[in-house]
Order: C-alpha cells, then structure tokens, then sequence
C-alpha cells in the first residue's frame, strides 16, 4: 500500500462522516455488515475533494482517502448515481475526471477499482471484514492531461449575420452551440458585445473549429447575397451611386466657394478702411507742412 509524505491522508473523515449522520438521527457506529449499502449520489459539479468528502459522508463503513498532489483540486462533472456503491462512484470517476488515476487498497491487499465496484453488498462486506478498512488513494496523472484537447479561441464579427431579416443572436447561438456539442458531445463557450458586434468563440480546438465553420459559413453566405444584390442592381444603380457622389462633391465645392468669397469680402473691407486711414494720414501730414510754411 503506498504511504508517502506527498498524500494528504484524510484520516479522520469516516469518524467526521459518522457524527454527521449522528447528528442527523441516523446511527454512529459503523460495521462491516452494512458496507455494501446502496447509495445514491447526487452531486453538482465542483472539485474531486468535494464529492470525495462527500462520499465518505455517505459511506456506510469506515474509509481512508488520500490525495496526490494537485489530485484534490481537480474538475469533477454534475453526477446521479442511483443503487450503488462508493467503489462504483469511484470508478465513474476515475472514467470521467481527466487526469484522474485511483489506487484501492482492503487493509494490506491491492484491489482493482472496476473489480470492487462489481462486488455484491455480500461480497464488499467479506471484504472487509477479511482485510480491514479499505483506502481510496487519489492520484494526478501527468501524462494523461497532457492529452486532454488544447484550449482554442476565435473571434468574429458578426453584425453582417444579425442584420438578416430572420436571423438574431439566439438563433445564431444555437446554431454554434449545437455545432460544438454535435463534434464533441459538449458545447462551446460563447460571449457576445453587442456594441460592436463581435461574437468570441472559446473551447477545445474541435469545439471552436466546428463553431467556426457555422459563422464562417453565414459570413459567406452574406457575402454572395450582397454580391448577388449588387449585379441586379445594373448599371442604373452605379449611376445612381456616381450620381450621389458627384452631388457630393459639388456641394462640397459649393462651400469652399462661398469661404472664399467670404473671406475675399472681408479682405476688400480691410482694405477699404486701410485707404481711408492713409487718406487721414496723408491730410494730416499735409496739413502740418503748410503750417511750417506760415509767415
């Protein structure tokens, strides 16, 4: 049975667990006859340490868990069991956690998990009752998360889609969601802004491909559409087009032409007003001469 300083031996968990049901009218002690009781398992999604807890909690007979380092923490999915035993939880988890690798030792004797969760009530409890107290030890597998799907992120804009006649975000967000979960049996994330019109597509690599094939073709799709407008169109609507553009550019120079004018009337004001100050000037000094020539 491993024993290393890097587990996190919950040793009192089975008593903890006892006084919980205690406490709950149900009773403390625990024995070896009541080890193959049927569960059932209602759990949302949270971390291994979670539902570990909690199983043990459940658990009709004392079990020590220990954890790997970083196994603790890892993702466990929503589960429902019905009718089943703690070894058979184990197992599901074991199919399900990425990452995820369980040792089970009775007493001193190694103990296949998918072995144990095929046990009758019977069975379990000569089990235990022949080797002791079973253990539950939690590991990480490294190798086994470096094979788990990479994460991936797309980011597209798709107001084009939006702004057809039948199509809005719901719509769309089905379409991607059904995409994503149809490739992988899961669906991607999406986040709109509406603001601006961007969608982000995140995930796995397949979740975001298969998004991305949905709005890459619809962007297409637009793209003929407006293409396909423009040729009906003809040539009377290029016209019309070079038409605005000509009215545009006429007003545009219809305006620059009244700025000059305004400011060529403004420049004929200054100069005006400039001569009848040389005018004064001129009179003035003219004046004064005569002056100088008075007897």
């Amino acid at each position: 049975m491993l024993r290393t300083k890097a587990f996190v031996l919950v040793g009192l968990m089975g008593m903890m667990a006892a006084a919980a049901l205690a406490a709950q009218g149900a009773p403390a002690g625990r024995d070896a006859g009541r080890a193959g009781r049927a569960l059932v398992v209602e759990y949302e999604n949270g971390s291994l340490q979670g539902i570990v807890e909690f199983m043990v909690e459940l658990c009709p007979h004392e079990l020590n868990v220990a954890f790997g380092p970083g196994a603790a923490d890892l993702t466990v999915p929503p589960m429902k069991m019905k009718n089943t035993n703690v070894f058979a939880v184990v197992d599901v988890l074991e199919s399900v956690v990425p990452g995820l690798e369980v040792k089970l030792d009775f007493g001193n004797r190694p103990f296949e998990i998918d072995e144990a969760a095929g046990k009758k009530p019977g069975e379990i409890d000569a089990l235990v009752k022949e080797h002791g107290t079973p253990t539950l030890i939690f590991l990480l597998d490294p190798d086994e998360l470096l094979e788990l799907p990479k994460k991936a992120l797309r980011v597209f804009s798709v107001r084009a889609i939006l702004e057809q006649k039948d199509v809005d975000m719901e719509n769309l967000a089905d379409a991607l969601s059904t995409a994503s979960r149809m490739a992988t049996g899961t669906p991607g994330e999406l986040k709109f802004h509406p603001q601006t019109g961007v969608l982000i597509c995140s995930g796995t690599e397949a979740q975001v491909e298969a998004m991305s094939q949905v709005v890459e073709t619809l962007l297409k799709e637009e793209a003929a559409r407006k293409q396909e407008r423009e040729a009906q169109a003809g040539p009377q609507a290029k016209i019309a087009e070079l038409e605005q553009v000509l009215r545009t550019v006429q007003a545009d120079m219809k305006m620059q032409l009244s700025r000059k004018e305004m400011q060529i009337d403004a420049l004929m004001r200054e100069k005006r007003e400039l001569e009848k100050q040389l005018e004064k000037a001129n009179a003035t000094l003219e004046a004064l001469r005569g002056a100088g020539r008075a007897p």
